[in-house]
This record gives structure tokens, sequence and C-alpha cells, in this order.
């Protein structure tokens, strides 16, 4: 320690002056740094959040990109614009059966039922109606529905119902048939 009593009386009054000189410096910057540092961190902790969300932002860019050029090429796919009307044969009437298994088994679905759906009210001379039962997955079906309105002798989708059942979907459709 510094023994203040062996300084001169002037000395010992600059010494303490100069302490406190010392001291309302570092007071001064403890009130002007403290402030910016605190300042800093929250504006650290902004550009951190605004960060993450940029990187979200890119994220989410992305995926949009891969969405739309799905759905470009999605749409590209349903934009064939089915051929003009024409009832399906007479004589191709029993093979129904058989051009519903075809598209069926073009798609990766299990055809498991295809029956005439007769009901009193219903019936016309040049058109038949058709019930069938398919599994598959959800797309499949999708495509299938797809391709076969697409066909110029299917009328009508009269009735639609899904079921589903584990993994697979049921598909319980009703179509309109124009016949010659």
């Amino acid at each position: 320690m510094i023994n203040l009593s062996s300084f001169p009386k002037l000395a010992r009054q600059n010494l303490i002056v100069l302490c406190g000189c010392i001291t309302a410096l570092l007071i001064l910057a403890g009130i002007t740094l403290l402030p910016d540092t605190h300042k800093h961190r929250h504006q650290t902790r902004a550009i951190e959040h605004l960060q993450a969300r940029l990187n979200e932002q890119n994220d989410m860019n992305t995926l949009y990109q891969k969405l739309e050029t799905k759905i470009s090429a999605q749409s590209s796919l349903d934009t064939k614009q089915p051929t003009k009307p024409a009832p399906l044969p007479t004589k191709e009437i029993k093979n129904i059966a058989a051009i519903l298994q075809k598209f069926a088994t073009q798609e990766g679905l299990t055809l498991d039922q295809v029956q005439p759906a007769i009901e009193k009210g219903n019936l016309t001379p040049n058109r038949i109606r058709i019930q069938a039962r398919l599994h598959g997955h959800l797309e499949q079906h999708r495509a299938l529905l797809l391709d076969l309105l697409r066909e110029p002798y299917v009328d009508e989708l009269e009735h639609l119902s899904f079921e589903a059942s584990g993994k697979d979907i049921t598909l319980r459709i009703i179509l309109a048939i124009n016949v010659a």
C-alpha cells in the first residue's frame, strides 16, 4: 500500500484528484459502453432470428420449386383432351370386364368385382351401367379414373366411393357406358 503521509500535501491532493478522475472515467465508460454491449447482444439475437427465418424461406422456396415442377408435370397429364364420344360396340359389352382389368393392371390396381348395375328406372336402350370394385393406392385410383373418363364410350361416372383398409384403398365406381 501507498503511505499518503509521506507525500507532500499538494501531491496528495493531486493523487486524490487523479483517482477521482480515473473513477469518473471508469463510470463514464461504463455508462457509455454497457448500453452498447446490451444493444449489441440484442442486435445479434435479432440477426440470428432473421438468419433462421431466411434459411426457412430458402428451404420453403426449394420445396415450392419442387412442388411447382410436379404440379406442372401433373397438369400436363391432366389436360389431355378426351376423344369424341363414341359408343362401345354391342359385341364388346361381353369384354367390359377384360377392358376394366386392362386399365386396372396398367395402373397397378387389383380389380375385385365387375358387374352390371341394374336398378329400376335407370334402364335406357343405348346405355349400360357397370359397377366395379378396385383395390390399390389413391394415386393409382386417380390415374385409373382419368384414363377411364378419357375413353370415348364412357358417358359419365355416376358413383364414386372410397373405403380405407390398412394401406390399401377400396374404390367403388359405377360407370355409365354408351353402347351401339
